[in-house]
């Protein structure tokens, strides 16, 4: 063993603070829960930090107490991700013998078994209305570059002036935008004449006051647009020959095998079905499937926006705008609308990818709007993403079960709506067999038949930039940080540095739906009023008692995303409300000690989590603050030692420094490719300075027996074999993604339990950081396999 040297040594010593385990097991916390129930039974996932507490009991409590399945929580401080946690199971309950919390598909069914895995941080759930935050921030950014494209900055100062009917802007496809500005009539008017409007085209067309619409009324819900929508089934699938244009029989049969052209793998599972509706089931005959999408135009929800905009725009006195005008109600298509902007301006027609099809993503307006922030290496395919309606698409893989209680389920069944069929009469093709016979319609995969067609959690009849995207939390956070959020707010989407105050007061979006509650939260210091569920004698949150009314103080410049994946339960009703989870949030952090916390952000940056060695001895030191420090001179000890610089390492958009369990200089590639373990089970190829990688991280498998937590070091060889040391002295030689799959046998080197980190050095030099500073110099004779 040699002495490091001091000037080294003042880095790395500096560099280290003893790991909170991150278990993914229940955490306990003692005597801080001793007079309140705070739920130990609960799982949790990612690094666990005392100075977070609070916040995890506050969300423990919420999950057990409304029977929730999953959940995710991720916390940022002035824009930096500092926490972040994942709740409960993959599949069912949170926990077995929960009350209330087993519907009859669970009973019997082992929680604990491999397809009922933690969740993790990284997982995606459903946003709902949260997802229109998303939606006014691009809808701003995209009519904001139209404005300045067609130069009328003069003229429509902001992009919430922006009428969407003007010609000279063209924020709507063509037929759209001539419907709504007068110029066109579209084939089909909703019959809603008893609510009186004056339209474009005598008895048909739409209202004449779409004319005056702007982008900045459809932010704030003021645009008059009615709050029911027009039925998807009942209003746009019996015209579709006229919305599209048929006239005969062989436009339907051209539609049906555009349809089976758009997604061949289905192509066999159509005939199947056809052969079965004509047969058995006795729809007649011929029978003709037609896609949602119109072959001649990529975005789906057109034609319903086609339909449903011509029905008479709504007065409601409750909502007075400044100059006297009364305009509503809340709609969710106000922001279908926007959807269809953003895909419009975009210039690949899309606002999202569609589900399941990730190649997409790239170039869709949501693709680009993340890769303008920086979001990318994330676990899920896209990080937001539009969310599949159905589940068993491939799609939903990789995210929590879903559950949405009917009151007697926490798997319901919903009928599928994307797969209509007609039949052709001699003159018309008759759609009512699909329309009036649920039982006849096929599955989305066009799967399951003669068997009972319908599916769970299926058709979700929302655009995506309405309430439809999904998203990994800690992504998310990187956009709450940047726009302002907001519920009927014309502020929303606004960016925050352009803002100033106004955006301190549109600071919070809530979102629900059939499989989800979300909320974003940010907060910018000050005291607020918040109603709780009843208080135990320590303070704390109890399910038991009546509902307070309590004033806490906020910390600043913190923004939060916590996500469930359901939004109702079988449960007796108690004091916690689904409605509560914003203001538990709030009481969790309102309880933290921050001096706390930043003396733990501070420490982050002493704590190595990553060390590699190059072929002229100088060493990189990655830490847990997300920077790294490169110095010149053998990590041995030399006492010429010098610093070469400190810098801000990349990482996945997900992930913190914390995340890193271990860092490994790939000897076998050319270059300076390092890999990077993650505390989550993935790992990904990356740069010193930026571990992102081009390809989406992969799972890796520890030794038998062990978790990342046992993990106290990698390296991997010029043969490309990993070599991990585990924390008990144990060894495992594999590959980058199975640890152990050559094999396993221990390590030789002094107490294994202190090393911070391992590097291997091309020369083949093996450097074993410890805790206490020290350096041992070995070769990796230090890993004995077993026989």
């Amino acid at each position: 063993m040699q002495p490091r040297a001091a000037l080294l040594a003042a880095v790395v010593l500096a560099c280290h603070e003893d790991q909170v385990e991150a278990d993914p097991h229940p955490v306990e916390y003692g005597e801080a829960c001793a007079e309140s129930d705070c739920a130990p039974e609960i799982p949790m996932t990612g690094h666990a930090s005392p100075a977070f507490a609070e916040l995890d009991i506050a969300m423990r409590q919420f999950v057990k107490a409304r029977c929730v399945g999953s959940g995710v929580l991720s916390v940022s401080l002035r824009g930096r991700r500092v926490y972040k946690r994942g709740f409960g199971r993959m599949v069912g309950p949170a926990a077995a013998d929960l009350p209330g919390c087993n519907d009859g598909a669970m009973a019997g069914v082992d929680p604990f078994r491999p397809d009922a895995a933690f969740v993790q941080p990284d997982a995606a759930l459903r946003l709902g209305s949260v997802s229109k935050f998303l939606t006014a921030a691009m809808a701003r950014r995209l009519v904001a570059a139209r404005i300045e494209e067609r130069g009328l900055s003069d003229m429509v100062p902001t992009p919430s002036h922006a009428r969407l009917a003007d010609p000279a802007l063209e924020l709507l496809p063509p037929a759209l935008l001539a419907a709504l500005a007068g110029t066109g009539c579209g084939p089909v008017t909703v019959d809603d004449v008893a609510a009186g409007c004056t339209r474009t085209c005598g008895d048909a067309g739409v209202d004449v006051r779409w004319r005056d619409v702007t982008v900045g009324d459809l932010l704030a819900h003021t645009s008059g647009l009615p709050g029911t929508a027009a039925n998807w089934g009942a209003h746009v699938v019996p015209n579709f020959g006229a919305l599209r244009g048929f006239l005969g029989e062989a436009d339907w049969a051209a539609e049906d095998a555009a349809l089976r052209a758009r997604y061949p793998e289905f192509a066999a599972g159509i005939e199947r079905t056809r052969t079965w509706l004509e047969g058995d089931a006795g729809v007649g005959g011929p029978v003709y499937f037609v896609s949602r999408y119109d072959r001649r135009d990529n975005d789906p929800q057109l034609e319903w926006l086609g339909v449903y905009l011509t029905r008479c725009l709504t007065r409601d006195p409750e909502r007075a705008s400044d100059d006297g005008e009364f305009k509503g109600p809340y709609s969710n298509t106000n922001f279908a609308v926007l959807d269809s902007v953003v895909a419009h301006l975009s210039s690949t027609g899309r606002y999202a990818a569609e589900a399941g099809h990730p190649e997409q993503h790239a170039d869709s307006a949501l693709g680009r709007f993340l890769a303008d922030l920086d979001v990318s290496g994330v676990t899920s395919v896209e990080g937001i993403f539009r969310t599949p309606a159905a589940i068993g698409s491939p799609a939903l893989s990789d995210i929590p079960e879903l559950r949405a209680w009917d009151g007697r389920t926490y798997r319901p069944l919903d009928w599928e709506d994307k797969r209509p069929y007609c039949v052709w009469r001699g003159d018309r093709c008759d759609f009512s067999p699909w329309l009036e016979r649920r039982s006849t319609r096929p599955r989305w995969d066009f799967a399951g038949l003669p068997e009972r067609l319908d599916v769970p959690l299926a058709g979700q009849a929302l655009t995506a930039g309405t309430g439809a995207l999904s998203a990994e939390a800690p992504a998310l956070l990187r956009v709450v940080h940047r726009y302002a959020l907001g519920d009927d707010d014309i502020l929303q989407g606004r960016p925050r540095d352009t803002c100033g105050e106004a955006c301190d007061f549109v600071m919070d979006k809530g979102g629900a739906l059939a499989g989800g509650k979300a909320y974003a939260i940010s907060l910018s210091g000050g005291t607020r009023q918040v109603l709780l569920p009843g208080l135990a004698p320590d303070g704390r949150l109890s399910d038991l008692g009546p509902r307070v009314h309590l004033e806490i103080a906020e910390p600043a410049d913190v923004d939060v995303v916590v996500m469930v994946g359901q939004n109702d339960d079988g449960r007796e009703a108690g004091s916690v409300r689904y409605s509560d989870l914003d203001e538990m949030v709030r009481f969790g952090l309102s309880r933290l000690d921050w001096a706390a916390v930043e003396a733990e952000l501070a420490a982050q940056a002493t704590q190595v989590v990553g060390l590699a060695v190059d072929a002229r001895g100088d060493a990189i030191y990655w830490c847990a603050d997300d920077r790294f420090t490169l110095r010149r001179g053998d990590p041995a000890g030399l006492e010429s030692g010098e610093m070469l610089g400190r810098g801000r390492y990349r990482l996945p958009a997900t992930r913190i420094g914390v995340d890193v369990v271990a860092v490994a200089r790939a000897l076998d590639r050319p270059g300076a490719q390092v890999i990077a373990w993650y505390d989550d089970g993935h790992v990904g190829r990356g740069e010193p300075g930026d571990l992102r990688g081009a390809a989406r991280p992969e799972p890796y498998r520890p030794a038998p027996g062990r978790t990342y937590a046992d993990l106290a070091g990698v390296v991997v060889t010029q043969a490309g074999e990993a070599i991990a040391l585990y924390h008990d002295g144990a060894a495992s030689f594999g590959t980058i993604t199975d640890l152990a799959a050559h094999g396993h046998g221990r390590f030789t080197g002094r107490d294994p339990a202190a090393v911070d980190a391992l590097a291997l050095a091309p020369d083949g030099r093996l450097f074993i950081l410890y805790r206490d500073g020290s350096v041992e110099v070995a070769d990796l004779a230090a890993f004995e396999r077993a026989e």
